[in-house]
Formats: structure tokens, sequence, C-alpha cells
């Protein structure tokens, strides 16, 4: 069954000191909006984007990243971190991009607060569905060739992403030779085979660090790096932050 989880939610966070988030991607779909003040957005590949005043600003999982602002005395930020999963349990890629969204679906996030009733959860969850259908008007899906053998891929490697794999076992699993994999997922995602499962396990090891308090040796487990030192280096490489201070930074 389809499925929304909303990780994090942080309401009118204080951004009265200049604020500069560094470099970064993240697990989830971040969605945020100033008040009282503007964001500027660096991404990596596209031109940089403002948010004004009561924008909503919303930033695919994965996405390369940098939110600064100057701020202001009288600026806050209501941000959230939200995944959406399809039917089979995959995460949907949206929006394609990063977006600005004014008016009514800039609201929506209001309503993604978490309450204490079930009626509550209900309009939470149907306020987050609504803000997914305004992120896929606003910027359609990323999309891949088509060959359904690409969400296999994924959703297999998403199942074994703690286990040792090499470029050969990728290449069994869609039935590949080495070199044809490797086109194919350049052409998929831009990325080398060894290089998208090793995005894929940072992301995995974010979002446990994000949403739990595991020791890093059971993260570095879960996440298929092996052991606590080869994980945070291959973190650190990838985030330049190590994944004490990443879990840290993003729960402040």
């Amino acid at each position: 069954m389809a499925a929304c989880r909303i990780l994090a939610f942080h309401p009118e966070a204080p951004r009265q000191e200049p604020l500069d988030t560094g470099w970064r991607t993240l697990p989830a779909v971040l969605v945020e909006r100033p008040q009282g003040g503007s964001w500027r957005l660096d991404c990596a590949g596209m031109a940089h984007l403002q948010v004004e005043d009561n924008q909503l600003l919303a930033v695919p999982a994965g996405w390369r990243h940098r939110l600064r602002t100057p701020g202001d005395p009288c600026m806050t930020s209501t941000w959230c971190y939200l995944r959406w999963l399809d039917d089979a349990g995959h995460p949907w890629l949206l929006p394609g991009q990063p977006v600005v969204l004014s008016g009514a679906p800039a609201a929506l996030i209001d309503q993604l607060a978490p309450g204490s009733t079930d009626a509550d959860q209900a309009a939470r969850l149907a306020a987050a569905w609504s803000l997914a259908a305004a992120l896929c008007s606003a910027a359609p899906p990323r999309s891949t060739e088509g060959d359904p053998r690409w969400r296999d891929l994924l959703a297999w490697l998403q199942a074994h992403l703690h286990e040792p794999l090499a470029r050969h076992d990728l290449a069994l699993q869609t039935g590949l030779s080495p070199s044809r994999l490797h086109d194919w997922c350049v052409a998929a995602s831009g990325l080398a085979p060894m290089r998208l499962l090793a995005r894929l396990r940072i992301e995995r090891a974010q979002e446990l660090l994000l949403c739990s308090d595991l020791p890093l040796g059971v993260i570095a487990e879960r996440s298929g790096h092996g052991s606590p030192y080869w994980f945070s280096r291959a973190f650190r490489a990838a985030t330049g932050r190590t994944p004490s201070a990443w879990r840290s930074a993003q729960r402040r």
C-alpha cells in the first residue's frame, strides 16, 4: 500500500543569525518555508533559486544542495523531511528537481504538524498527499529509461544493501553483461553501477542516522559499510562530515 512517512517536523525554527548549511544531500524530501526573510538555494547542475517569504521550497532526496540566509531578527523557518512510498514500498522520486511553491500549496506544511488523535494523523497524511500532488504538478518525477528491470534492480539493491556486493552481482540480477550494465546504469541514473550502490548505502545510513538512535557500528553494518572505520571514511567523503557530526547538525 502506498504510504507517506513524515520523518521530522520543526515549526518556526529561529533564523536570526546568518546560516549556511554547507553542501549536503539528504535521504528524504526537504520542504521548508521561510517567514520574515528569504533563502538562497544553490543546487549542483542548475541555477540558484530564491525562496521568498512564505514560499515553500521542496528539494528532492539525493540532490546536492546548499541553503543560505543572511539572517533577520524576525525570520523563522518551518521545515520537515518526508518520504513517499509506492504500493511496492519503493520511494517515489518526486519532485523531479527543486521547486518553489506559492499560495495554497505553501500552506500545506502547517498541516503536517504532529497531532495526538487518529483524526489528526489522518489529516496530516491527507495534507502530505496533497503536497505530493502539488509537487508533481510543479515538476514531474524524474524518468528513467522506462525499463522495468531498472525498478526491479533498485528494489533488489534496497533489500541487499547490507550485503557485500560486486558489479558482477548487479549484472547477474539484471541479466546484463558488466559492460552493458555500466552503460545502462549511467543512462538511467547518471551513475556507474558501483557509484549507484555507494550512493544508496549513504542514503540508507543518513536515514538511520536521522530517524534512529542506533550506534554507528550497527548503522555501518545495516548500510553495508562493514566497519565503523570504513563507514566514517565513506560518509565523510560523500557528505563532508563524519556520521556523528552529520547526525548532530541535522537534529539541530
